[in-house]
């Protein structure tokens, strides 16, 4: 059975087809707004203006601007229950006694603030001069056919004129009808028959037009827009004009219950009886007004109905007035409109009006080197190697970097860079392990996955810039990359203390680094705070070599060159000078006592360097003299510039004890 108000059939038909024509629920809001459908105000000057001329306060102008439209107008355009402009003149009634009274055009006081304000100053002041109070001058501007919603908007403006004492002083010069007296006589009350369902709503029902029925739940939630203002919103749904709701929220966050949630609403056409309405004030034309306050309160009546009226909570099922009718209805209404923030609205339903708290990957890097067995970590303290882990060529270690996602938030497509400098160190295998607590080895570490990724490369020899694949890291968990790399060739003096780096290139969503040293890396929302958000880390090394007569380098970091060691006499008995600890000579390029013997040294097994001496002339012992301390002021020159080189370098946190960061090599 269908509930309608019994009489003036006729009326309310008339009146559905005005809601049709002046008010289209976004269906038709850019053919009755301005050229780019902007909202506008008025000036201040203006409300001076309309107050002066025709004695109105100017505090009860911006007030009802305020309630009626938000203080802004859409030039053109007529909310839900007829209304227009910044005052809200309405056709039939105040419109064209506005028109009357300042000879402005109907079409001016409908499209410009200014002509609006002051035909809307004129009219409430004819209101005002018959009526004993403000409160029943706002009650009769309001004018809805359904006194309630009148008196509630009157509330409205009311309260938007505090301080009060302060409003009646300056209000009393002009006339009864404009200062605070007290309401009338209590209008025809709701119904007692029905409560409202939702407990944080108010019951203002049951509206003239909706179908009887016995619901225990419903498939949709459809929401809306009223297209005006709050009071003027449900006092039509309530009314008698084809068309209800059940909830309306205001903008600041109050909701009142218009239709039982077991009976049927007239909101959405083919959806009616599987849905639950849910309009709000304001226009889908003006997403401004969409407030938190509002986005909050819907939110969680909501998330109350599919709680307690088995609504799917999901946007297959949460949709828009529009998405209702593209998807079921066919129909041309498309409020709340694009300005719609479902993203937000989805999150507060789900989580609150506080939002759901973000999940994220974080991402902390951390380097280590195995030790090699019975050999010093940091054998060499020459040439600024300090602290700077050593190796001989021909040996090997591992090299860890763990890759641990310390957020709460899965991090998907987890990609890392690698980079082994080549030729003084080389990756002979990699291996990903993962720690996660349940893996069936049982081990503390465990092979991961990632290790067969198709675009993972060879495990053996894989070449000295691979990119490996690591899959996903879960909150919480460490992936390990273990390099077994190796030395191959000195580097002492050679270049800066070969590197193994590592990098997070990528992460889906949240980070991309194109290379170890880009710093236009992005990285979302500043998540990744590891090392300023630049995830990178490394490690250093020496390659020490067995040592040869080069005349200046300590090749195996025993502390002595090869010049500083003496080999044996030879036996055209050239003096080697005194010998050294390792039997070690010392190449000082001396020329002999007798001007014509220069000793030189040349390697031998079993010693590292043993004298030869030949009998040469003077020249030739000063040129080769002059040879030798060339190649040590060269040395010395090498040594200084790699020196302030290496103070060129940035230290971050990825140092990782090492003694300053990797040269851009």
């Amino acid at each position: 059975m269908t509930r309608r108000r019994a009489g003036r059939r006729t009326a309310a038909l008339l009146a559905a087809a005005l809601a049709t024509t002046a008010w289209t629920g976004g269906a038709a809001a850019d053919r009755e707004t301005g050229a780019d459908g902007s909202a506008v105000a008025a000036p201040d000057d203006a409300y001076v203006e309309a107050s002066r001329r025709y004695g109105v306060p100017e505090a009860l102008l911006r007030a009802l601007a305020d309630v009626e439209s938000f203080g802004r107008m859409v030039p053109g355009f007529v909310t839900r229950d007829g209304r227009r402009g910044l005052t809200g003149l309405v056709a039939g009634r105040t419109l064209e006694r506005a028109a009357a009274l300042t000879g402005q055009s109907v079409e001016d006081l409908s499209r410009d603030p200014r002509a609006n304000l002051l035909g809307g100053a004129a009219a409430l002041a004819e209101v005002a001069r018959s009526s004993p109070s403000l409160e029943e001058t706002l009650v009769r501007w309001a004018g809805f056919d359904v006194p309630a919603a009148s008196r509630d908007f009157a509330e409205r403006v009311l309260a938007r004129l505090e301080p009060s004492y302060e409003y009646e002083r300056t209000a009393a010069p002009f006339g009864a009808g404009f200062v605070p007296g007290g309401f009338g006589p209590e209008p025809p009350g709701f119904s007692t028959k029905a409560r409202p369902d939702y407990p944080g709503a108010r019951w203002v029902g049951p509206a003239c037009d909706y179908t009887n029925a016995s619901r225990t739940s419903a498939e949709f939630v459809i929401l809306h827009t009223c297209e005006g203002s709050f009071s003027g919103c449900w006092g039509w749904l309530v009314g008698c004009h084809d068309v209800s709701a059940h909830y309306v929220v205001s903008t600041a966050g109050e909701v009142v219950q218009c239709v039982e949630n077991q009976d049927t609403a007239w909101h959405v056409g083919c959806l009616n009886a599987r849905s639950i309405g849910i309009e709000h004030e304001g226009s889908a034309t003006r997403p401004e007004n969409f407030t938190d306050a509002m986005y909050c309160a819907s939110s969680q009546l909501t998330r109350w109905l599919c709680d307690n009226f088995g609504v799917p909570c999901d946007r297959n099922h949460v949709i828009g007035h529009n998405e209702a009718n593209e998807l079921y209805c066919h129909g041309d209404h498309w409020d709340p409109g694009p300005g719609w923030d479902w993203a937000k609205y989805m999150d507060w339903v789900a989580c609150g009006c506080s939002g759901c708290t973000p999940t994220r990957p974080v991402l902390t890097l951390r380097a280590e080197i195995d030790s090699i067995p019975d050999q010093e970590r940091d054998r060499c303290l020459l040439y600024e190697s300090t602290g700077i882990f050593d190796m001989s060529i021909g040996q090997t270690t591992v090299q860890r970097f763990y890759v641990a996602n310390e957020g709460d938030g899965v991090g998907r497509n987890v990609v890392v860079g690698l980079w082994i400098e080549e030729p003084y160190l080389r990756l002979r295998r990699w291996d990903i392990y993962d720690n996660w607590p349940t893996h069936p080895c049982g081990a503390e570490w465990c092979l991961n996955d990632a290790n067969s990724h198709p675009e993972n490369p060879s495990h053996d020899d894989p070449g000295a810039t691979p990119v490996l694949h690591l899959y996903a890291l879960s909150p919480g968990e460490t992936k390990m990359i273990e390099l077994t790399v190796e030395a191959t060739t000195s580097s002492l003096l050679r270049v800066d203390h070969p590197d193994v780096r590592l990098w997070v290139r990528h992460v889906d969503d949240y980070y991309e680094k194109a290379d170890f040293w880009s710093t236009d890396f992005n990285n979302v929302n500043g998540y990744q705070t590891f090392n300023g958000g630049d995830l990178r880390v490394w490690s250093q090394t020496d390659v020490l070599a067995a040592e040869v007569c080069e005349g200046s380098v300590d090749e195996d970091c025993d502390g002595t060159t090869d010049e500083g060691c003496t080999g044996e006499e030879d036996d055209g008995g050239g003096d080697a000078g005194s010998a050294t600890e390792d039997g070690g000579p010392v190449a000082d390029g001396s020329v002999g006592e007798e001007g014509d013997a220069l000793v030189i040294y040349v390697f031998r097994e079993g010693c590292q360097c043993a004298a030869n001496s030949a009998s040469r002339g003077p020249l030739a012992g000063w040129l080769l003299l002059a040879a030798v301390a060339a190649v040590r002021a060269t040395a010395r020159g090498f040594a200084a510039r790699r020196r302030r080189a290496a103070t060129d370098g940035t230290p971050t946190a990825a140092a990782t004890g090492r003694m300053r960061p990797p040269s851009r090599s």
